[in-house]
């Protein structure tokens, strides 16, 4: 794993995605990318405030940022990719930026037609966070819909509901 993500972090700035002529090649290349994107937001451990965790923040947003031109390198050539929007909303969500993470979330969802139960999970709750309420529960029933042993949907549904009747 770090050979495959080496040789595509040395490669590339050598080879621009979208310089690869082959779609077949293009699609293998994201998906690849998509792999390190995934696994460096794996890495990323939130801090607890101490002072090696500085250095850690450091690290986590230098991690951010890659993981953010992995995901803007994979949009420009192919904006109906769905993995990479998911992937953008999750690292907007961790970076506190509720708004961006929403509009990813929501794009990603729209994409893969509301049948992934997580990424609904994730557009339902920043929904909840935001305050839209009726768009979360809207939300949160596709996704039951699809699933209906989703408990967390089914918690986020009802906080929603709670925070309108109150």
């Amino acid at each position: 794993l770090q050979f495959l993500q080496q040789f595509v972090t040395e490669n590339q700035r050598q080879i621009p995605i979208s310089n690869l002529d082959n779609e077949q090649c293009v699609d293998e290349y994201q998906e690849i990318l998509l792999v390190i994107a995934q696994l460096k937001l794996l890495k990323i451990v939130p801090s607890h405030g101490s002072n090696n965790d500085k250095k850690e923040d450091i690290e986590a947003k230098e991690e951010m940022q890659e993981i953010q031109k992995l995901c803007v390198d994979i949009l420009k050539t192919d904006s109906s990719c769905s993995k990479a929007w998911e992937l953008s909303g999750i690292l907007s969500d961790k970076q506190k930026n509720l708004e961006a993470a929403c509009k990813h979330f929501r794009i990603a969802w729209d994409l893969q037609n509301h049948k992934n139960v997580l990424c609904g999970y994730y557009l339902a709750r920043t929904l909840l966070q935001q305050q839209q309420y009726m768009q979360c529960i809207d939300v949160g029933h596709k996704v039951m819909a699809c699933d209906a042993q989703f408990i967390k949907v089914q918690n986020i549904i009802d906080s929603a509901l709670n925070k309108l009747r109150s």
